[in-house]
């Protein structure tokens, strides 16, 4: 049995989510990598270069989770900048 298999199931889901997006579960460090932890920064090209390496390993879905206070601008750059050349190859 795991040890979210032992979680009771009517609280299963509050651990299998606790802290996403803000913090790594001590039952989870074992999978966090330094590859795992850079962002997507740089030039166009190189983001582009970058997606399509994940993608060369498997990497079928992507979770843009930009700063709060940046939300709108960094979506609406990646929507205008960068889908449109991940699109074209």
């Amino acid at each position: 049995m795991t040890q979210v298999e032992a979680v009771p199931l009517s609280i299963r889901h509050q651990r299998v989510h606790a802290g996403h997006h803000t913090f790594v579960h001590p039952d989870e460090w074992q999978f966090v990598t330094t590859k795992l932890t850079e962002r997507l920064v740089g030039t166009v090209e190189e983001i582009v270069l970058r997606i399509l390496s994940y993608e060369a390993v498997g990497l079928d879905e992507l979770l843009l989770l930009p700063d709060l206070e940046d939300r709108d601008a960094d979506t609406d750059a990646f929507a205008r900048q960068v889908l449109p050349v991940l699109r074209s190859v």
